[in-house]
This record gives structure tokens, sequence and C-alpha cells, in this order.
């Protein structure tokens, strides 16, 4: 069996700062160092991509009991993306779950 690669996010790219300041609703002038992820913010962002409950089913990925800062989230991007395949399988039948009947809708 192929093992797959483990990904990895540039931190120093510019517009991975930039998307993580949008996310978190600071100028763009900002430093990134300063800027706060809440859940809020994070549900506020998605809420204008996804419709109904799919942006609260998106953000329960992360544990907001601490804001993150941009180190944080970049980890926490970084677990998500290389999670074994049944948990992302596992999450995406709850997004399209919607009424929570374990069907997909």
């Amino acid at each position: 069996m192929k093992q797959q690669k483990e990904l990895f996010i540039d931190r120093t790219s510019a517009v991975t700062e930039e998307i993580f300041k949008k996310l978190c609703k600071e100028k763009k002038k900002s430093v990134v160092t300063a800027a706060r992820l809440t859940k809020g913010k994070l549900l506020a962002y998605l809420s204008r991509r996804y419709k109904g409950p799919v942006a609260k089913i998106m953000a329960t990925v992360f544990d907001f009991s601490n804001h993150y800062d941009y180190e944080t989230f970049i980890e926490e991007i970084e677990q998500l993306i290389n999670f074994k395949k049944e948990a992302l399988l596992k999450m995406a039948f709850q997004v399209y779950d919607y009424d929570q009947d374990h069907t997909i809708c």
C-alpha cells in the first residue's frame, strides 16, 4: 500500500498570511502575529461562502478553547489536510448530512 506524502503549508508566504488576516478580519497592513482567530470570526467567514449548517459543521474541526494565533492555526490546518482518508470521509459525510439523520441529504 502506497503511503501518502505529508503536506505542509508555507508559513512565510504573503498569500497565506493575507488569508489568515482575512479570516481574523484584520487590516491588510496589520502584522499577522497580532491577528487572532475566534470561532465567531471563522463562522462569519465560512457563512459567507457556505449556506445552512455547513459552516458550523466545518468549524467543529477546530478546538476554540483559546483563540488561534497564526502558527497554531497553520498547525491545525496541516493536521486537517493530513488526516487519514477515513477521517476525511467522515467529516465530508457530516457536511452533507444536513439534518443529522445519518443519511446524505
